[in-house]
């Protein structure tokens, strides 16, 4: 395993290897996406360039950072269509105007919420 040694983390990994200690299963830091979702793709290869101080282009901060608000606003989004009635009372504790359809409030989506 070779990496960079652009972060503290990943010199400090590329020191280990040196000296014959390769990192294992339990070393590594895994992102978990946020605080309320699971990881993207973005989370991964932040983690990576943190973890094994892997090189990356000028701007990769930014560029990871906008892929993952893209992610993270399309999982908000699957959220609120699985328990819309919590993301309107949310929405009101906000100080949103928010009214049910006229066809009456939509039922949380139980089977997802519930989802392994």
């Amino acid at each position: 395993m070779v990496g960079g040694e652009a972060t503290k983390r990943g010199r400090r990994t590329q020191r280990g290897i040196a000296r014959g200690k390769y990192p294992t299963h339990q070393d590594l830091h895994y992102p978990l996406g946020g605080e309320r979702f699971r990881p993207c793709l973005e989370d991964f290869l932040e983690g990576m360039i943190h973890e094994f101080g892997i090189d990356a282009e000028e701007g990769w901060e930014e560029a990871l950072a906008s892929g993952r608000e893209t992610w993270r606003c399309s999982q908000t989004a699957a959220v609120v269509r699985d328990a819309p009635e919590v993301a309107a009372e949310m929405l009101r504790n906000l100080g949103y105007q928010v009214c049910p359809p006229g066809s009456g409030p939509k039922p949380n989506n139980i089977e997802r919420l519930r989802a392994f």
